[in-house]
């Protein structure tokens, strides 16, 4: 959390101006895709938005939370033990 509050004072415009942005979508383009995509595909789905966190940032901080679940379950089965 303190590295995203860091990045955040750091250039904090620029993190509300990426929050706030609208994610608009072409209305005819996304129908037109969807006339035209296989059925069952999920072409549709694959979209790219713009990062509110850059990627480095986000995986960081996927990883410890991932070890500290981790960590939290050790934890939990020890005390049941």
């Amino acid at each position: 959390m303190d590295e995203i509050h860091q990045r955040i004072a750091a250039d904090p415009e620029g993190f509300f101006r990426a929050l706030y942005k609208p994610l608009t979508k072409e209305a005819l383009a996304v129908l037109n895709q969807l006339q035209n995509s296989e059925i069952g595909s999920c072409e549709h789905f694959d979209e790219s938005y713009p990062q509110v966190l850059p990627l480095k940032l986000y995986l960081t901080l996927e990883k410890k939370r991932k070890a500290k679940r981790e960590e939290d379950a050790k934890e939990a089965k020890e005390k049941e033990a």
